[in-house]
């Protein structure tokens, strides 16, 4: 009971809306479960990356995969990563901060003659 040394409820906090896949997604690579951690090294301030991924359809295994991560104002940064079957993906980006936010990520491809194509649609990373 209010006013008898009960507290009021307080309202719970707005709850960020989780990240759905489009579901008519024909992508060989699907990704989920992105986060963004501001961390500290030697080098300084960085922001580190991880990134559920899940491959569903045939890749090209003489090309090159790569998680680009881009933040807000146009900065990216292209990570040569590998790819097999499922797992996380986890990057660090040195001199980039919680505020170049907010971020996206997604994975391409690049052929022997330097084409790039998606292998996945650009989720949010928060």
């Amino acid at each position: 009971m209010v006013g008898c040394g009960a507290e009021a409820p307080h309202p719970a906090p707005p709850q960020r809306k989780p990240y759905v896949a489009d579901p008519n997604d024909k992508s060989p690579v699907r990704l989920a479960a992105g986060t963004a951690q501001p961390e500290k090294t030697p080098a300084g301030a960085a922001m580190s990356f991880s990134v559920g991924y899940k491959v569903i359809g045939p890749l090209n295994a003489a090309a090159r995969s790569l998680l680009v991560i881009e933040a807000n104002g146009g900065k990216k940064s292209s990570q040569p990563t590998q790819l097999a079957g499922s797992g996380m993906l986890k990057v660090s980006v040195h001199g980039w901060l919680p505020t170049d936010g907010p971020f996206e990520a997604r994975i391409e491809q690049v052929s022997r003659d330097g084409t790039r194509c998606p292998l996945s649609l650009s989720i949010p990373i928060e």
